[in-house]
């Protein structure tokens, strides 16, 4: 078996640091190769069915070993968070002067708080409808820790709900 380092891979691929969190609660750290100037939503709607991470960790696995290669089910994510500045979450910014304040509940009791940058007179179900299959989130908190996560990739699969406060 060759391993996945060895496949020849165009040389305009570029690694970059993710962390993944699955439906199961787990989280993983690794990398995705993505092109460069890619977003991570747009890369992320372009795979059909897994997703390949390299030097893959299992989160609080004590000091588990780095895994070379591993293909998650793009359906089991629940979101994907880039965690350096150089991988962009959308190609495009849409601005708006009006934010407005939602929560998301997701698979796994948990529930995020965040701003959508979306005019008052959109409905939250058509601005959700007509979007790709991850949202692009920016400054949101998850309730049951308090944490603020400054950009994500949150998989339509894992909302259950959506309420505006």
């Amino acid at each position: 078996m060759i391993p996945y380092e060895a496949y020849d891979r165009p040389q305009h691929l570029l690694r970059r640091p993710i962390s993944v969190l699955l439906t199961g609660g787990r989280t993983l750290h690794g990398e995705i190769h993505i092109a460069e100037g890619q977003s991570l939503t747009g890369f992320l709607e372009a795979k059909k069915h897994f997703l390949n991470v390299t030097s893959a960790r299992w989160s609080g696995d004590g000091g588990g070993s780095t895994l070379p290669h591993l293909s998650l089910r793009v359906s089991n994510l629940v979101w994907a968070e880039p965690l350096d500045g150089s991988l962009y979450l959308t190609s495009a910014e849409r601005a708006s002067d009006v934010g407005r304040r939602v929560e998301l509940h997701l698979l796994g009791d948990l529930i995020l708080e965040v701003t959508l940058n979306i005019a008052a007179e959109l409905r939250m179900s058509d601005y959700f409808d007509s979007g790709p299959n991850f949202i692009p989130l920016r400054q949101a908190t998850v309730r049951s820790t308090g944490r603020t996560i400054d950009r994500l990739a949150v998989s339509h699969r894992a909302v259950l709900a959506i309420r505006e406060l």
